[in-house]
């Protein structure tokens, strides 16, 4: 259960998803996680992190508010966790993780034969880092 109180929108108590909000989870190897976004929305993301004391639910008003060319995105851990990412392009493109004297990528996506290869160049150079 959640309390929102915002600016011009009622006093709600939040249990449950608004009209418009979806939710799902994205596991990886690491965690699992809920996310909360708006079906079909493909915009620029805007993403939301709740605290410690607070709940996703409480970011769902001002999600809909937000204009049609976002598309906000809401991830909810019981606890929070850090996750190590790589970009490509200037975009994060998956996570690493550094395990038995090497660093393991995996990518959200289908890399490119380069990307892929310079990639794994950065991956041994991280790993050297850490051994």
């Amino acid at each position: 259960m959640c309390r929102v109180v915002l600016p011009g929108i009622h006093d709600v108590i939040m249990q449950t998803l608004l009209d418009g909000i979806t939710s799902r989870l994205v596991e990886t190897s690491r965690l699992t996680v809920n996310v909360l976004e708006i079906y079909g929305r493909v915009g620029d993301p805007v993403l939301f992190v709740h605290g410690n004391v607070s709940s996703s639910l409480f970011w769902q008003p001002l999600m809909l508010a937000l204009p049609e060319r976002y598309r906000p995105i809401v991830f909810n851990t019981k606890t929070p966790h850090s996750i190590n990412t790589f970009l490509l392009d200037g975009e994060v493109a998956g996570t690493w993780k550094y395990e038995g004297g090497r660093v393991r990528l995996e990518p959200f996506g289908r890399l490119t034969p380069s990307a892929r290869r310079e990639l794994t160049v950065e991956a041994k150079l991280l790993a050297a880092l850490h051994s």
